[in-house]
């Protein structure tokens, strides 16, 4: 079941935090500036007004720096959404599934619009992406079907499109607010291959028994 996100997976690399602003509540993440790409945030932004509905971009609402000793940070704000625990089924699967393929086809229809940090993953760079432990069934089925499509397409890589993507795009990411599912956080976003992150959700998937 899905609402607030699984403690074992939440990030660590952010202190995260609510704010007022003008008596709306606000999410608010702090970031060191120096270890932050503020094109990653814009990219939220870009998508945020193209694409709406059952399936949302949590909208990003501003940027400013703040000066902590010595150190420099970013306060990023977004709109605070309302968390309603979810399931997982075939029908929002095939939503967010949908929704993905959209966020593409508007990125490789816009790069000139777009840009971002580039990655240069390689198939065989990805276990460090793996980090749940291969216990359960379901998670060894996931990572063995990965494997399995990543050695597959691997002579493909070079060929397929290299665009802005979320890069994360996975169930932990995705929240419910009672009438769309939303998209969050961005900070992994860069231009890389397409199946990098088709793989990711798919894996994502079939990890939390839906085939």
């Amino acid at each position: 079941i899905y609402g607030r996100r699984p403690k074992e997976m939440k990030a660590t690399m952010s202190k995260t935090y609510c704010t007022e602003v003008d008596g709306e509540e606000l999410f608010c993440k702090l970031k060191e500036a120096n270890d932050f790409d503020t094109r990653t945030v814009m990219f939220q932004a870009k998508l945020s007004e193209m694409i709406g509905g059952k399936f949302s971009i949590n909208k990003f609402r501003g940027i400013n720096l703040k000066q902590k000793g010595h150190t420099t940070f970013y306060e990023i704000t977004f709109d605070k959404l309302k968390e309603i625990a979810w399931e997982p089924n075939h029908d929002n699967m095939r939503l967010l599934g949908t929704a993905m393929a959209h966020l593409h086809n508007y990125a490789y229809n816009n790069k000139n619009l777009l840009t971002m940090p580039v990655k240069n993953e390689t198939y065989a760079d990805m276990d460090k992406w793996l980090y749940i432990p291969k216990k359960d069934t379901r998670v060894k089925s996931a990572y063995e079907t990965r494997l399995n499509i990543f050695n597959k397409i691997e002579r493909l890589n070079q060929a397929q499109p290299k665009i802005a993507v979320h890069r994360d795009f996975k169930l932990h990411n995705v929240i419910f607010d009672g009438d769309a599912y939303n998209l969050i956080d961005f900070d992994f976003a860069a231009v890389d291959f397409v199946s990098i992150e088709v793989m990711g959700f798919i894996v994502d998937v079939i990890k939390f028994g839906i085939e």
